[in-house]
């Protein structure tokens, strides 16, 4: 053996040798998901469906752990501090990253520092409903008539700081109108308290409204996101209202906790967007009134930064506090 082929092998040896163990063969063990929602809920449901695809894609298991409690935080601090080897997820959603911050006193994680985002999994959309009896077939309509009677219509929405009723004080104030909150335990309890008359107008998820948009028994006005709704195509988009501020979606995104291995945070992204090419899992998400859209892990970051600062500033002006 020549010089230049013993230098060779020994370079080679050492490579190996010394080879990160992220490069190495991963996931070599289960991978926990960590989903800061109960049972049940449409985070978890969100979270199981992504998990299969995902588990298929990396050709291991993965164990969901429900971490529920405090608006999210429970959960996705333990995710935060969980050790960077790529063994603990976290499912997020703009409510636990972009709310939740601006809404507690005491968060120790920073959404944007405290993460190694992967990919986000969909958006989903709200939609404002009336109950029939109210005389407005139009954002237009609804907002003439509560300038009208200041003060005189009521909304329902689960509890403070939750979407269902940031979303309608974001309308409020891009609108200036004056239409009094009631909140409730649960937005199944808002939506039943809509359907008796008790109060006049809602926003919920585009999926737990569409039954009974569909039954006839809730009139849409306006769907939130970006762009109209496939099943509801002759209901505008809020853009379409020309009320500046007001826009909101929200989101599903797996991420890792700071200083996860970078070609870990790749083999990941790379199995998200094998897993959200599945017709089969883009039909599942859609079920659930999830539009199916992976991005790069610098897209997630800068949507988690923009979303920070932008739901910090209708949480203030909701004047909605947590302790």
């Amino acid at each position: 053996m020549n010089r230049i082929t013993i230098a060779l092998s020994v370079a080679l040896f050492g490579a190996l040798w010394t080879a990160p163990a992220s490069a190495q063969a991963y996931p070599q063990k289960p991978v926990k998901l960590v989903i800061p929602s109960a049972a049940g809920a449409a985070p978890d449901i969100i979270g199981r469906i992504v998990a299969q695809r995902l588990s298929e894609n990396l050709g291991q298991s993965m164990i969901v752990e429900n971490r529920p409690g405090a608006g999210g935080i429970i959960g996705t601090d333990a995710a935060a501090k969980a050790a960077p080897d790529g063994y603990t997820l976290l499912l997020g959603t703009a409510a636990f990253l972009s709310v939740s911050p601006a809404l507690y006193k005491k968060v120790t994680y920073d959404p944007v520092n405290s993460f190694a985002p992967i990919s986000m999994i969909g958006t989903n959309m709200y939609v404002m409903v009336v109950n029939p009896s109210v005389p407005a077939r139009t954002v237009e309509e609804l907002i003439a008539l509560a300038k009208s009677k200041p003060g005189a219509l009521n909304y329902g929405s689960s509890t403070i700081g939750t979407p269902s009723h940031l979303v309608m004080e974001m309308f409020k104030t891009a609108a200036g109108v004056n239409i009094v909150g009631v909140h409730y335990i649960g937005s199944a309890q808002a939506l039943t308290s809509l359907l008796a008359g008790d109060v006049q107008v809602a926003i919920d998820t585009f999926a737990s409204s569409l039954t009974q948009i569909r039954a006839g028994k809730v009139r849409p006005l306006v769907v939130t996101g970006s762009k109209r709704a496939k099943e509801l195509p002759d209901v505008r988009s809020a853009p379409e209202l020309k009320l500046q501020g007001f826009q909101a979606d929200g989101w599903f995104g797996l991420l890792a906790p700071k200083g996860t291995p970078n070609d870990i945070v790749r083999r990941l992204h790379a199995g998200m967007v094998n897993a959200l090419s599945s017709r089969e899992l883009i039909e599942a998400l859609d079920r659930q009134g999830v539009d199916a859209a992976h991005s790069t892990p610098e897209e997630f970051l800068a949507r988690l930064k923009t979303d920070g600062v932008r739901w910090a500033a209708v949480v203030k002006t909701s004047g909605a506090k947590v302790q």
